[in-house]
């Protein structure tokens, strides 16, 4: 079963590997407008990563204006989708203009060893060959290195946060709103993992429950109709849907919980579809 789920991930990815496709015209290779590539080697971690970041149109190294800063995960699949989507309706003023940033995977590392290495809270005995449950750490390398580091150089309204994760990022981020909620003002959780380890997140919340009656954020979930069990290997929308009631019935004053169940949606199309969703509940002007 497990087997499955991780091919059914890479297929998922696959078109990540477009570079590799043989060349038949000698036009230029397509870059993004408005962006730049960093690696920042994380001291912490001891590990380097690919930080994709773009601006929007009109926007000056020397602007007083602070922009938002929305950050996703799974970087080179999710940053290129991101930040073409958001160009025309931030060019076209029904949507703020905001500063996106994408995290790829650490140097050298396999992308599925990454990915769950970082984005997972413990360790699931059913995936210990990707040496799971460093969320803690990797937070902390977004908290004390990656913010930091582009607070510096790009003018980002540090009241206007937004973390945005799909699958195993989509854990992450639900990780990081109980854990460390007053990092990111808002959250866009896409086609959470939330079976990871018996449904940890479950429990991480009851905890937090028992000593907050707060939760200042706003969250937006999303997941497909068709992310049931008699697809894949695991129940994301049960779990999802039952994830964003648990939190719901807590009643915690200043959370704001917006749910989009995506007609037809599949784990493979819940990302593109609930981000722009996601971008235009948290961004619209």
């Amino acid at each position: 079963m497990y087997r499955f789920f991780i091919l059914s991930l890479l297929f998922f990815y696959q078109h990540l590997a477009w570079a590799n496709l043989d060349a038949t015209s000698k036009l230029p290779a397509f870059s993004l407008p408005n962006s730049s590539v960093y690696e920042i080697k994380s001291e912490k971690l001891g590990r380097s990563y690919p930080v994709f970041i773009a601006v929007p149109n009109g926007y000056s190294k020397t602007t007083k204006t602070k922009y938002p800063v929305v950050i996703v995960n799974d970087g080179p699949y999710a940053f290129p989708l991101a930040a073409s989507s958001l160009s025309v309706p931030m060019s076209a003023g029904v949507l703020e203009k905001v500063i996106l940033v994408g995290i790829g995977f650490s140097k050298g590392d396999n992308m599925m060893h990454s990915r769950i290495r970082d984005y997972t809270p413990s360790i699931d005995a059913n995936w210990r060959a990707f040496k799971p449950g460093q969320a803690q750490q990797y937070l902390s390398f977004i908290e004390s290195e990656l913010l930091p580091f582009i607070e510096a150089r790009y003018s980002i309204d540090q009241n206007k946060r937004t973390l945005v994760g799909h699958s195993a990022g989509g854990l992450f981020a639900s990780y990081v709103l109980l854990n460390k909620p007053d990092l990111f003002e808002s959250y866009v959780v896409l086609s959470g993992a939330f079976f990871w380890d018996k449904r940890l997140l479950f429990k991480q919340e009851r905890e937090y429950a028992k000593n907050h009656d707060d939760l200042a954020a706003r969250v937006y979930f999303a997941v497909g109709t068709h992310e049931t069990s008699k697809r894949y290997p695991f129940q994301w929308l049960e779990d999802q849907t039952e994830f964003v009631k648990q939190l719901s019935d807590r009643r915690y004053a200043n959370l704001n919980i917006k749910q989009d169940v995506i007609e037809e949606g599949l784990h493979e199309t819940t990302f593109p579809i609930g981000f722009m969703r996601a971008m235009q509940w948290l961004y619209s002007n």
